[in-house]
């Protein structure tokens, strides 16, 4: 089996399970407590409740996201041509697929604070693995790509948050408040499991040291932390003078004690700590 062949099968194995964690979270937590979170999903949550009087239990949230999205995929296909919204469609479809298949699952009514953290991590973790197959769900996301193609001056991510926040409001108007909310929570747990899922949790520091003592700071360094060091070029611009600046990256349990061994050499040295999302290489 080639590799082509091995990362194709691969992003759809994410897509499926990715879609099935989503559908998950809006039958068991959000659908059944009224939460609206936005995108293709949430006008669909609104249009179930919105006729459950005129249908046995309304229109199935399925059925809503498929004919929600259809006419932007049309639009979709012709703005940016088929390979473009291949993946978003097969994403779509097993999202109404999944969203059919769990549609049974027994709700969860309770706590609401247990149905946002919940609803939001699964939300989370079914988007970061469509996101990693370098797929999308449609709605929201694709409106927003649509429009960004008359608006250029609008940022993509914006639009879609006007999106977003517009529908959430709709669930506002249908729902109440508390709902409303809620439903903001989990926008915001879903944000940050996307961001722990396709950056990583274990944050490493990338930590900038000037001094007039880099050598002997460096030498400490590699003795004591076993760390590999990095010397830039600088020059300060109010004394005029050449520096070197030391570049270390560093696990956040050593970057007490890189700075202290800093500190030790030069109590005036100058140093600078910033976050790392990933690190590949040696002692990583």
């Amino acid at each position: 089996m080639s590799e082509y062949l091995k990362s194709k099968i691969s992003d759809y194995i994410l897509i499926f399970f990715g879609t099935l964690f989503m559908a998950a979270a809006l039958n068991v937590f959000f659908e059944p407590n009224n939460i609206v979170i936005g995108g293709a999903t949430g006008i669909a949550v609104i249009i179930k409740y919105l006729t459950k009087d005129f249908f046995d239990g309304g229109i199935s949230l399925g059925v809503s996201n498929l004919f929600i999205n259809l006419p932007l995929f049309i639009i979709a296909v012709k703005v940016f041509g088929r390979r473009f919204v291949g993946k978003t469609i097969i994403a779509t479809l097993l999202l109404s697929l999944n969203l059919e298949l769990t549609s049974s699952a027994t709700p969860f009514h309770g706590d609401f604070v247990i149905i946002s953290v919940y609803g939001g991590v699964l939300t989370g973790i079914g988007l970061a693995l469509i996101f990693r197959a370098r797929a999308t769900t449609g709605g929201s996301d694709l409106a927003a790509s649509l429009i960004h193609q008359k608006l250029h001056h609008v940022t993509i991510a914006f639009i879609m948050l006007i999106i977003d926040v517009v529908i959430i409001l709709c669930g506002f108007f249908v729902f109440g408040f508390t709902a409303t909310m809620y439903a903001a929570i989990s926008v915001f747990i879903t944000s940050k499991i996307i961001d722990a899922i396709l950056e990583g949790l274990a944050f490493a520091k990338a930590t900038f040291i000037i001094s007039d003592m880099s050598e002997e700071i460096c030498d400490a360094i590699f003795k004591e932390l076993e760390r590999g060091v990095t010397s830039l070029y600088g020059k300060g611009m109010f004394t005029k003078e050449d520096k070197n600046i030391l570049l270390c990256v560093v696990s956040k349990k050593e970057v007490f004690k890189l700075k202290e061994i800093a500190k030790e050499i030069d109590k005036n040295a100058f140093i600078m700590v910033a976050d790392v999302r990933e690190v590949l290489g040696d002692g990583f």
